[in-house]
């Protein structure tokens, strides 16, 4: 039914969220379909910058809204703020409790760090510009890395002196890293370990391992901008830095964190399992201390948990502020019929046959590699034998070359094959995918709706279906 549809493409894109986690810079270098673009996500569909869009989220109401913005952290969607018992989320709650209209987003959590400020900053101006009626107050939700996200885009606006940002009073944080995320730090000084050996195998190890995406990196620093992220990283500090982009002091900021016990060593060295309890409150930092009242640590609660918990929307509740007005003559539509889905379905296929063609391409480079450089090991000390016996270098000599003429030769062919088939898969796929792409077809008579990707007539026949905001 519906519901089983809906989870099975919630499941869908999740998956695809982790895949642009672990690589989603990559994909996104490579024009890959499956990279994700960062857009607001409503009722499952993605909602463009544009009113008529907008309207179905925001009413259309001339009334002064507040909009609660929430960003999801590293390999997540939106969905990561549902309540397990399926009763809503944080933004459904706070609309039903304070009249503020939720706005999720959805993005790249693969890409830096300071890249997605800049998107979500570029975003907000385009929503404030957009929108169908009068904006009273942004209120930015961020949980995990979108904490860091939602940081560096008031920074970016900041600096640019952007006007979305003087909507902004209050910023919530829930279990972001403000100063840091140790398993990464960690990470970083596993890879390179695995790096100085010298084992091609552990080498090829430590090489894939050194793959994952910037915006994981980021997360071992927390770096906001550009500058620090061009800073070398010391190899073995694990330890938490003092972070040099600071609190914006014109915006109220409430900092949510979790901890697996209460013991006060642990809670510092483990926190919610990846975030220690320093961390996610910015303690030590340099900066003001924030209010006890505005940072709140629940003890017994993990990572993921703190973004669909009621105690940590109960707290972000008690320090929301001044209450919204609710508008009695207007409400959102819960329906995003006229919206675009989520991700068109022809640059998904076609971004997975690209990744998996790049996987067969380097994946052969990298065991064509370990294969030569395991290989050389033995005919190094054939070579050094024969050198204290002349008779043998000829042979051994002819017989290293025909071997590494062999292992290039098969090698190359694979590499040769899967460029062959590439080209005609991609070019039959995008043959075959054509029409969902193409423009519809004009209508048979004046004033006749145009069918659907599906070739179904269109639910939103009234209005041309928008764009894929997707697309290149």
């Amino acid at each position: 039914d519906k519901r089983d549809k809906r989870d099975a493409l919630d499941k869908l894109e999740l998956a695809i969220a982790v895949l642009n986690g672990a690589v989603g810079d990559t994909l996104a270098r490579r024009d890959n379909g499956l990279a994700t673009t960062l857009g607001l996500v409503h009722d499952g569909r993605e909602v463009p910058l544009e009113p008529d869009a907008l309207r179905v989220v925001l009413g259309a109401s001339s009334a002064p809204a507040t909009l609660a913005v929430f960003v999801h952290g590293l390999m997540c969607t939106e969905t990561i703020w549902s309540f397990p018992d399926g009763s809503g989320d944080y933004g459904s709650r706070l609309q039903r409790d304070v009249g503020a209209l939720p706005l999720r987003l959805r993005y790249n959590s693969g890409l830096p760090i300071p890249d997605n400020g800049v998107a979500l900053d570029a975003w907000l101006s385009g929503l404030v510009a957009a929108s169908p009626r009068p904006i009273a107050e942004l209120v930015l939700v961020g949980y995990s890395m979108g904490g860091l996200v939602v940081r560096a885009a008031c920074h970016t606006a900041s600096v640019g002196e952007h006007a979305w940002l003087r909507l902004v009073r209050r910023c919530f944080y829930v279990g972001t890293p403000h100063r840091g995320a140790p398993l990464e730090r960690a990470g970083r000084l596993l890879t390179r370990v695995l790096g100085a050996i010298p084992e091609p195998t552990t080498r090829l190890v430590g090489e894939l391992a050194d793959l994952r995406s910037a915006g994981l990196k980021d997360l071992g620093d927390a770096d906001l901008r550009h500058e620090e992220r061009a800073q070398p990283k010391p190899a073995v500090r694990l330890s938490d830095a003092a972070h040099p982009v600071p609190l914006l002091p014109e915006l109220h900021h409430t900092l949510l964190a979790g901890s697996l016990s209460t013991e006060p060593w642990l809670a510092a060295l483990f926190g919610d399992a990846l975030v220690p309890v320093p961390s996610g409150t910015f303690a030590g930092s340099g900066d003001a201390p924030l209010p006890p009242e505005d940072v709140v640590v629940f003890p017994g609660m993990s990572h993921v948990a703190l973004a669909h918990d009621a105690r940590v929307y109960d707290a972000l509740l008690a320090r929301w502020g001044d209450r919204a007005p609710e508008d009695p003559h207007e409400a959102p539509e819960t329906s995003a019929g006229d919206a675009a889905p989520a991700a068109g379905p022809s640059r998904r296929l076609r971004g997975l046959f690209d990744l998996a063609t790049d996987v067969v391409e380097h994946g052969s480079r990298a065991v064509q590699e370990v294969h030569e450089a395991t290989a050389a090991r033995p005919f190094d000390i054939l070579t050094a034998v024969a050198a204290g016996a002349p008779a043998l270098s000829a042979p051994v000599a002819v017989v290293r070359a025909v071997h590494d003429a062999s292992v290039a030769g098969v090698y190359g062919s694979i590499r040769l094959v899967n460029a062959a088939v590439a080209a005609a898969g991609g070019a039959a796929l995008d043959l075959a995918l054509a029409p969902r792409d193409a423009a519809p077809s004009p209508p048979s008579s004046p004033g006749e709706p145009a069918a659907d990707d599906a070739g179904a007539p269109d639910a939103a026949a009234e209005a041309p279906a928008p764009p894929d905001p997707t697309s290149p």
